[in-house]
Parts: C-alpha cells; structure tokens; sequence
C-alpha cells in the first residue's frame, strides 16, 4: 500500500503509471500493486515530504519536497535540484508543467521556471500556492489572495478571492476551478460562484 496516508500529490505519466506524494515517501501505482519510494533507500529522492508532482513533455517525473527542493525522475533513476543548483529556495508549495517544456515550480521564494536546464526566479507581491496551465498557454497561479494569471514572464490579470487558493484547474470549456481551505469554487463572468463541495480542496484534477 501507500507508504503513509496523507496524499499530497498526484500524477499519472504516460507510461499509464499512476504516482502518488505523500508525508512518507513517494509511490508508483500500476494498477495491480504499489512501489514505494523514499529518501533513505532511494538515491536522489532528497526528501519523503513530497508535496508536488508533474510530467514534463519530455516524459521525466518532478518531484516537489517541502524542503529539499525538487527531484527529476527519468531513465529509472532520480536527480535531486536543490538550492545549490540554482533554486531559490527549498521549501516547494506545487508544480507544472507546460506545453513548452517547462516546469514551473510554486517556492517560497516565488514563482520559478525550469528552462533549458537553468531554474529562473519570478517574484510575486503574494505568495504563490497552486498551479495549472491554462487553455491558452498562460499560467495560473492561485496565490494568498487569489487567482493570478502569468503570461509574458510577467504577472497579470488577478482576481481577488478573499482567501487562499490551495488548487486551481483551467477545463476544456475555460472554466477557472479553484479551491480554498472552505469549499470549491469557479469563475464565470468575472463572478465567484460557489460549488457544492464544502471542506478544504487541496487538488483538482480531469478525468478522461
């Protein structure tokens, strides 16, 4: 089974595997059985806090920490990044990837991007604690406040939440799905409206 109860993250590459982060290590799921991963036994998994998860469009695995940095799997093999390889800090809040190659990474220093094989910092004015990828290319970001969209290396239009958002989602129709530590909400039309969800939503994922 999993190695700890409290999943944190979750992701499904294109190999069908399903992976899921935990407080306890990380887990590789092939429909049948669980393959635990963690930072005692497994070489270049720097952390078992794993708290993130996404791949990129070259087919690697990230793996965010809450405060180790982050972890490439590939090749069957992981590679850790930390602050000393450029990051700007340890201590990783969420990530994605986008249609471009990149992967951004939610710290708690900023919002980076992984290009190129070099980490980019981009400051923000509140702390950044979701991601997604929108329709259109941008990126969205669910900050203490709100929800903010990056296009352009820079931040730009915002809508203010009134409290944190923990999740964000973009849907096929362009729907905007956010969650905070109350309930789950969307955008339409500039409005807030509230689903019938209630209690903290901390993830928000399409199903096929």
């Amino acid at each position: 089974g999993l190695p700890q109860v409290s999943v944190l993250a979750i992701a499904q590459t294109r190999d069908r595997y399903l992976w899921v982060g935990t407080f306890g290590g990380l887990a590789r799921f092939d429909g049948l059985t669980f393959t635990n991963f963690d930072s005692g036994t497994t070489p270049g998994l720097p952390s078992n806090r794993i708290v993130g998860l996404c791949e990129d469009s070259r087919g690697s695995l990230w793996v965010g920490t809450g405060e180790a940095g982050v972890a490439e799997y590939r090749d069957g093999a992981f590679r850790a990044y930390a602050e000393k390889d450029g990051l700007p800090s340890n201590k990783v809040r969420a990530m994605v990837a986008d249609g471009a190659a990149d992967v951004w990474i939610a710290t708690w220093k900023g919002l980076v991007r992984r290009r190129g094989g070099r980490f980019e910092l981009f400051p923000s004015e509140t702390d950044v604690l979701s991601l997604a990828e929108g329709r259109d290319g941008s990126i969205l970001a669910g900050t203490s406040t709100g929800v903010s969209e990056f296009r352009a290396a820079q931040f730009g239009r915002s809508f203010d939440a009134g409290e944190p958002v923990l999740a964000i989602h973009q849907d096929r129709r362009g729907t905007v799905w956010f969650g905070t530590n109350q309930r789950l909400y969307w955008l339409e039309g500039g409005r807030r409206l509230a689903a019938v969800v209630t209690g903290e939503v901390r993830q928000i994922l399409k199903d096929h």
